[in-house]
């Protein structure tokens, strides 16, 4: 999904507004990843897509912790 450059084609354009959580979210992600907040909110979204087509086809999203103890998440 790239144009001439290494830039990402921009499909839309929009504005959210984000409630205090999510704002929150943003701030440790982008100091932890480095990342832009455009690159957080589409990388968010396409795991969100990913996520919802496993579980609602039968799968589950399960987090494996560092002792290597397996939990299911919920994402409601």
């Amino acid at each position: 999904m790239t144009g001439s450059g290494d830039a990402p084609v921009v499909a839309e354009r929009l504005t959210v507004g984000l409630v205090g959580d999510a704002v929150r979210s943003m701030d440790r992600l982008r100091q932890r990843t480095g990342l832009k907040k455009v690159d957080i909110i589409n990388r968010a979204l396409v795991i969100y897509d990913l996520i919802d087509e496993q579980v609602r086809s039968g799968g589950e999203l399960r987090i494996v912790d560092a002792n290597g103890q397996s939990q299911r998440v919920w994402i409601i």
